[in-house]
C-alpha cells in the first residue's frame, strides 16, 4: 500500500490488492507478537512477586512502565516521519528483545535503577510498536467491513495466544521465568523478518499539542470509554493474576486463567466483529458494560479455583463485546480526522488516566487488593448509565 498523507486523502491504495495484503501483514505481525507477549506479560506480577518486590512495587512498575509509554508517544511521530510506520514498529522488536534478556537478570541485580529501567524499557517498545499499529490498521480497514477487521485483528491475536497462557504456566513451572524469556527471545525474531521486507509507509505528522487536547475535547465521551475500557484492562492484567496467584499459590493457575479468557475472547470476538455495525455498537458497550460490572463485583467473592475459572471465561467475552465495537469506534473517528495520528497518540492521555488512578487507589488498600474489582465493576456500571 502506498504512503498517506496523514489526512489520508493524498493517496490512494492503487488496488484493493494492495489494501487486503496490507492488512493481512498487520494481522499475521500482531498475531505473532500477540502469542509471544501471552506467553509471559501475564506473568510479570509475579515474576516481580517471586524476586522479592513487593506488591506496592508491582504497581510502581507499571505505573512507570505507563508514563513510559504516554511519553514516548509524543515523539514516535517524529520517528515515523523520518523512518516510516513499519520501521518504528520494527525499532520496537528489537527493544522488546533487549527487555527479554535483561528481565532475567533482574533477578540477580534487584536493584531500583535496574527495575524502573526495565518498566520504562517496556512502556517504550510498547509506544513504538502500538501507535504505528493502530496507524497502519486505521489506514488499511474499509469503512463497510471495518468491525469484522477489528474483530478479526483481536481473534487472531489471541487464536495465537490462546494456550500461550497455559504453555507459559507449564515452562516456569516445569522449569523457570528465564527460560521463558528465552523462548520469547526467539520468537520475536519471526515478525522482525517480516516487518524487513515489507513495503513502507511514511505519514507527514505535524504534532500541535493544543490541537491534541482539542481533539480530547471534541471527543470526551469516546475518550472516557477509552480510559473505562483501560481500567478493565488493568484490573485483568496485572491485579487479577496477582489474586489469582495469592489465592490458588501457583503460577500454573495464573496460566489457566489467562488461557480462560482467551477462549472466551477468540469465541466471542468474531461474532462480535460481524454484529457491531454503528447502529447497534452503542447498545453492545452498554450491555457489556452491565455485565463486567457485575463480573468484576463477583470476583471481589472469589475464593476458590472453580469460580475463578468460570469468571475468567465471562470476561473473556463481555471484553469483547465491549472491545470490538469501541475499538472499531476509534478506527473510524481516526479516518475521520484530517489529524489521524495525534487522535490515536492523544488517545494515550485517558488511557495513562485509567491506569493510574487504578493502580494508586489500589496501593492504598494493599491487604484486600481484590477491592480493585469492586473499583472496576462501578467503572463499568457508570459506563451503563451515561
Amino acid at each position: 500500500m502506498h504512503a498517506f498523507h496523514h489526512h489520508i486523502h493524498t493517496h490512494v491504495p492503487h488496488c484493493m490488492e494492495g489494501l487486503k495484503k496490507d492488512i493481512n501483514g498487520i494481522y499475521l505481525i500482531h498475531s505473532i507478537r500477540g502469542f509471544v507477549f501471552s506467553l509471559f506479560e501475564i506473568f510479570i506480577p509475579i515474576y516481580l512477586l517471586t524476586i522479592d518486590f513487593s506488591i506496592p512495587f508491582v504497581f510502581l512498575y507499571f505505573i512507570a512502565r505507563q508514563v513510559a509509554i504516554l511519553l514516548t508517544n509524543f515523539f514516535v511521530g517524529s520517528i515515523a516521519n523520518k523512518l516510516g510506520l513499519k520501521h518504528t514498529m520494527l525499532i520496537s522488536l528489537p527493544l522488546s528483545l533487549i527487555y527479554l534478556l535483561l528481565l532475567p537478570v533482574l533477578n540477580s541485580f534487584p536493584n531500583m535503577f535496574f527495575f524502573f529501567g526495565l518498566a520504562i524499557l517496556s512502556g517504550a517498545q510498547a509506544a513504538l510498536y502500538w501507535v504505528p499499529m493502530h496507524s497502519l490498521f486505521a489506514r488499511s480497514t474499509k469503512k463497510g467491513s471495518r468491525n469484522s477487521q477489528v474483530g478479526k485483528l483481536i481473534s487472531f491475536q489471541h487464536i495465537a495466544g490462546m494456550l500461550a497462557p497455559l504453555i507459559g504456566g507449564t515452562i516456569t513451572l516445569v522449569f523457570n521465568f528465564e527460560v521463558l524469556f528465552v523462548v520469547g527471545i526467539f520468537l520475536l525474531l519471526i515478525p522482525i523478518g517480516l516487518l524487513l521486507y515489507t513495503p513502507e509507509i511514511k505519514p507527514h505528522i505535524n504534532f500541535n499539542f493544543k490541537r491534541g487536547l482539542k481533539l480530547i475535547k471534541k471527543y470526551k465521551k469516546h475518550y472516557y470509554l477509552t480510559c473505562s475500557e483501560i481500567i478493565g484492562g488493568t484490573t485483568e492484567s496485572v491485579i487479577w493474576p496477582l489474586f489469582v496467584f495469592l489465592v490458588l499459590k501457583n503460577q500454573f493457575s495464573v496460566g489457566v486463567i489467562g488461557t480462560l479468557l482467551g477462549v472466551g475472547t477468540v469465541i466471542f470476538s468474531l461474532f462480535m466483529g460481524h454484529k457491531a455495525d454503528r447502529k447497534n455498537r452503542k447498545n453492545f458497550i452498554k450491555i457489556a458494560a452491565l455485565m463486567l460490572s457485575i463480573i468484576w463485583i463477583t470476583k471481589f467473592f472469589a475464593e476458590n479455583s472453580v469460580m475463578i475459572y468460570i469468571l475468567s471465561v465471562f470476561s473473556g467475552f463481555f471484553v469483547i463485546m465491549f472491545s470490538v465495537p469501541h475499538t472499531a469506534e476509534t478506527y473510524r473517528l481516526a479516518r475521520k480526522e484530517k489529524y489521524l495520528d495525534e487522535f490515536i497518540i492523544f488517545r494515550e492521555i485517558p488511557i495513562t488516566i485509567g491506569k493510574i488512578s487504578l493502580l494508586l487507589i489500589s496501593m492504598l488498600f494493599l491487604s484486600k487488593i481484590n477491592l480493585a474489582f469492586i473499583i472496576t465493576g462501578i467503572n463499568f456500571l457508570l459506563v451503563f448509565f451515561i
